[in-house]
């Protein structure tokens, strides 16, 4: 199966260190497009092009809140994120249907599915693809979506294919083998990190308490092509290789 590395753990000056790893063991990586601006990712992103490096985008979640109706800069900022993703011929875009949100949640869905109505089509006249993910949890009472929501919005947008966050979804109580099964080939890619199912710590797998045996086989059942973004808080870039040859033989990936 594909792997990417996220760069959530090298942010800042260390994102050099990742690119580099990267380019020297053909490695994917995801950005987080919104710390750094273009000049920034052009510097760092340009011994990936003419490789066989694939990149994919994490649009902004700090600076833009979907479900926020006073924030008015979310399409611009998404329109920013789109075309950046589309110069760099990026695998996806993965996008959160919100942050903190308050009120009536059929009105914030109805707001949310709104502006991704429109960042959808956007995206559609450039080409490239989005990518929904399951996000909020029961334990900052910032869920919107559950999981019957969430498969309600996947199917209001069938272009878009989902990203799992497995985090995400063992907080919330979610079975993972059980979504795998139900969402199947619509998942495109996962965040795969650990925690104990009280807070999203983005740990390493089976740094918590996650059934990895069962999910990761309930993924190559369902969703053999999607792709495994490593999405952890903290991993040394030189570990990462040991780590991947240790993932690869544990679960067969």
């Amino acid at each position: 199966m594909q792997i990417a590395i996220s760069n959530l753990p090298f942010m800042g000056f260390r994102d050099a260190e990742l690119i580099k790893l990267a380019v020297e063991n053909d490695y994917d990586i995801e950005i987080f497009y919104e710390f750094g601006t273009d000049c920034y990712w052009d510097a760092m992103l340009k011994s990936v092009v003419g490789t066989n490096v694939k990149i994919s985008v994490h649009a902004p979640c700090v600076c833009v809140n979907l479900a926020d109706e006073s924030d008015e800069n979310w399409f611009k900022i998404y329109k920013d994120t789109i075309l950046f993703a589309q110069k760099y011929q990026a695998e996806f875009v993965v996008v959160h249907t919100n942050e903190a949100w308050q009120g009536d949640a059929k009105r914030v869905q109805q707001l949310v599915e709104e502006r991704l109505l429109q960042i959808v089509t956007f995206a559609k006249s450039k080409q490239v693809q989005i990518l929904i993910e399951n996000v909020g949890l029961v334990s900052k009472n910032n869920l919107l979506y559950d999981f019957d929501d969430y498969c309600k919005l996947l199917e209001r947008f069938p272009s878009c294919a989902a990203l799992l966050d497995t985090g995400h979804a063992h907080v919330n109580g979610w079975d993972l083998p059980s979504v795998m099964a139900k969402l199947g080939e619509r998942v495109r890619a996962l965040h795969l990190h650990d925690n104990d199912g009280q807070g999203d710590t983005h740990l390493c797998i089976a740094a918590g308490s996650i059934g990895w045996d069962s999910c990761l086989a309930a993924v190559k059942e369902h969703a053999p092509q999607a792709k495994l973004v490593l999405e952890y808080t903290s991993i040394a870039a030189k570990a990462i290789p040991e780590h991947l040859n240790e993932l690869r033989k544990k679960y067969a990936l």
